[in-house]
């Protein structure tokens, strides 16, 4: 059985890990968002922030605090930083001190910054930090400093201590007894699968992407003692520890996150429950009510026995009556079996009859739509429907329409040759002026080739030949033009012409193809033909499908008579069949109760002997309440109230710790600690 302190204790651990594995990116946002804007290099220090959030309808402040604590390699703190958000109006009303040295012990700017030097000793005498973190690590079992560490090979263990200073002295039963604030601890580290693996972690979660490992553990430190747990039953963690083989050590910095706020709000969801319940705790005045009620119920177990003992008379005739009415149904099961048994046999001829018409309606069906000149396999009584029903599919306007949309490409190619051939024509028509203007580009070419040739040789430049006189260069001219004779009636000038004029016959085709007028009428020429296809075939595929249609429908009619007939046959022989079992079983129900009937005397007998039990059973549970609870309540004291009571004071000690540095009377607010630890990294020796 769980106690209510069982539960609460459950409820808190869940709700830790609940939170650890969103530990990691919690703290990761917080250390980037915090403690890198207000960190800088340097001595040891320690800084207050606070930042102000106006609520006009807010009549007492509220402050959220969270103190950053930056530590070295091994868990000692070297700077303290803390960002408070006041929820009040007015602005630095009421804000407590730490270290306050007669004028406040600290200086506000402008941006309502809050600063206390921590070389006089202010801060750090009176704001102790409420958990102390230390990391240790072994390799291979040995002790090791952060430094040693760095770059080395082998079994490594990473082990985090966690030591609770906040405590408050409260009475219990009339005892002075320390109660720690119930603080959660929750560690993450991120850790590299190329320096780490075969990661383990104490209680906690380790979860891997692939290319590197989150490591989240949690710790209740001061709560096994605050509870006065024994050990051996229930032991809650006040440390962590992360294993792993590790190749060149080296570690990323590790994100610690204090806070008793855990612990408040299952608290609270615990006293709601036992409001809503009426619950309270177990003690032994409710263990020993609830033995005096079994104890009562024994003796009402034994009362009842008695009063079954007088009534066997009665139970004897019942299962006289039974017996008789057990034959009787024997009889009746044998003639119904016999019945079914003939039934049974006119299945066969049945279920073959109508297998064979069902067949021969399918092949009549496949002859029919194969004479319409479509194409169908062979028809079944598992797949007409699927068959008919494509075949239907196919004959509708869309399927129609798709497959004369599917032969346009064809249909577009022919009409395009048709076109082109056309076109080709009418070009071809006109290839005297095409090879008049070919022939006459052509030679102006060669004309100016041959003229600057002549040139040339002649030492004149195009310049000093137009300066020549009328009679020279008429000269020149003339020599000019009848070489530039010779060379048009040359084989390669002639076949030069006859590619210039077959590509520009060519081009000039492909322009005309290329034109929208030319486009426009292949367009339509195609439209018109598919339309003429669909007035061919539409009506005469409607027509199929209706037909097809019909068939679907007289096969499924028939179908529906021939399921009809096998579920009849097959029900008759799974009656019979059944039958047998229920023949059987009746037989040995009349049996059964033939010999209950011969049985009665040893019934008789065996009520008696629960009677004499129940008696015994009754004359124990006295014995055990009389000589039971008493060392019970010797053992724990006399009560369990007193865990109740420790977690109660438990609660009073969480709530009443609200902030790190301070507040006023009135005032109300929440904390939490992010501890960061400095990164190991190997030297560049090693």
């Amino acid at each position: 059985m769980k106690t209510n302190l069982t539960e609460k204790i459950e409820n808190i651990s869940k709700r830790t890990m609940a939170i650890a594995l969103a530990a990691a990116l919690i703290l990761s946002a917080a250390a980037g968002a915090g403690i890198n804007a207000l960190i800088s290099s340097g001595e040891r220090t320690s800084v207050v922030t606070s930042q102000e959030v106006k609520a006009k309808n807010e009549e007492t402040a509220e402050k959220d605090e969270t103190v950053y604590v930056i530590a070295d390699a091994s868990g000692t703190p070297q700077k303290v930083i803390v960002s408070d958000w006041l929820k009040n109006e007015q602005k630095n009303a009421g804000i407590a001190t730490i270290g306050d040295d007669g004028n406040g012990g600290y200086t506000i700017d402008q941006g309502n910054s809050y600063s206390w030097d921590a070389e006089s000793g202010d801060l750090d005498e009176a704001a102790q930090l409420p958990v102390s973190v230390k990391l240790t690590y072994l390799l291979d079992g040995k002790e090791m400093t952060a430094e040693e560490i760095a770059g080395k090979s082998g079994k490594a263990t990473i082990r985090f201590d966690y030591t609770n200073n906040q405590k408050q002295t409260v009475s219990i039963d009339g005892k002075d007894t320390d109660i720690y604030v119930p603080f959660t601890v929750v560690t993450g580290a991120v850790l590299d699968d190329s320096v780490f693996s075969n990661i383990e972690v104490s209680n906690g979660k380790v979860i891997n992407d692939g290319t590197r490992t989150i490591v989240i553990g949690f710790a209740l430190p001061g709560m096994q003692e605050s509870l006065a747990l024994n050990a051996d039953s229930i032991k809650l963690p006040d440390s962590i520890e992360i294993t792993a083989d590790v190749k060149n050590f080296s570690l990323t910095t590790t994100l610690t996150m204090v806070t008793n706020d855990v612990f408040n709000e299952a608290a609270e969801d615990i006293e709601e429950k036992k409001e809503e319940k009426g619950d309270e705790d177990i003690s032994l005045d409710r263990l020993t009510g609830g033995i005096n009620q079994l104890t009562d119920g024994t003796s009402a177990l034994y009362e009842g026995t008695s009063q079954l003992l007088e009534k066997s008379g009665m139970l004897i005739s019942g299962i006289n009556q039974l017996a008789a009415g057990g034959q009787q149904v024997s009889g009746g099961v044998n003639t119904v079996r016999q019945t079914l048994q003939l039934l049974c046999s006119k299945n066969s001829d049945l279920q073959g009859g109508a297998s064979r018409v069902f067949d021969t309606l399918l092949a009549t069906t496949r002859k029919q739509v194969q004479a319409a000149g479509m194409e169908c396999p062979e028809l079944t009584k598992e797949n007409y429907v699927q068959v008919l029903g494509a075949i239907s599919s196919g004959l509708s306007e869309e399927s129609i329409r798709a497959l004369a949309e599917q032969a346009r490409p064809d249909v577009t190619a022919q009409v395009e040759n048709a076109v082109r051939e056309n076109v080709s024509a009418q070009v071809e028509a006109k290839i005297d002026e095409i090879n008049q203007q070919v022939t006459a580009g052509v030679e102006q070419q060669v004309r100016g080739q041959v003229l600057e040739s002549v040139l040339a040789q002649q030492g004149l430049t195009v310049e000093q030949y137009q300066g020549l006189d009328d009679d020279t260069r008429a000269a020149i001219d003339s020599n000019v033009d009848a070489m530039t004779t010779q060379q048009m009636q040359s084989e390669q000038v002639q076949q030069t012409i006859q590619n210039t004029v077959d590509s520009q016959k060519q081009q000039i085709i492909e322009s005309k193809m290329n034109s929208d007028e030319i486009k426009a009428q292949i367009n339509a020429i195609v439209d018109s033909k598919i339309n003429e296809v669909l007035a061919e075939k539409l009506p005469a595929a409607k027509d199929g499908q209706k037909s097809i249609e019909a068939a679907i429908e007289q096969l499924n009619a028939y179908n529906e008579f021939y399921q009809g007939i096998l579920a009849y046959t097959n029900g008759v022989k799974a009656l019979y069949d059944g039958t047998a079992d229920l023949q059987s079983g009746a037989q040995q129900l009349s049996g059964g109760l033939d010999k209950l009937n011969g049985s009665t005397d040893a019934l008789t007998n065996g009520i008696t002997q629960l009677n004499n039990g129940a008696m015994r059973l009754s004359d124990g549970m006295k014995q055990f309440k009389e000589g039971s609870l008493g060392k019970l309540a010797e053992l724990t004291g006399g009560s369990a109230g007193d865990l109740s009571a420790r977690f109660k004071a438990l609660r009073d000690v969480s709530e009443a710790y609200k902030s790190y540095t301070g507040l006023p009377d009135g005032e109300s607010g929440k904390v939490k600690f992010i501890y960061r630890t400095d990164s190991i990294e190997p030297s560049d020796a090693e």
